[in-house]
């Protein structure tokens, strides 16, 4: 499952669905999640598969704040994830 999430609030319930063979997505004000200042760092850190969106780490200004455990992946990327899982939910 393909979890792509837009809202930093969702992320906990996210984590607490979250599978071993899932991956995670950050979208729109969800990058936030990725600054180690965040409280839901540490949920995110503990996981496999993340990736953030390119375009919206640099509209926000935090292309160079993501931790080196993050995929970032651009428009292209973000259209190759959503064809290698099957199912994707948008929180």
């Amino acid at each position: 499952m393909l979890h792509i999430v837009k809202n930093i609030d969702k992320l906990p319930l996210v984590m607490s669905l979250y599978q071993e063979e899932d991956a995670l997505l950050l979208v729109e004000g969800a990058v936030y999640g990725f600054s180690q200042h965040s409280a839901t760092f540490s949920l995110l850190s503990e996981q496999g598969s993340i990736y953030a969106l390119l375009e919206d780490l640099n509209a926000r200004g935090w292309r160079e704040k993501v931790s080196p455990l993050v995929h970032v992946v651009d428009m292209l990327g973000f259209v190759e994830l959503t064809e290698q899982y099957k199912q994707s939910i948008t929180w």
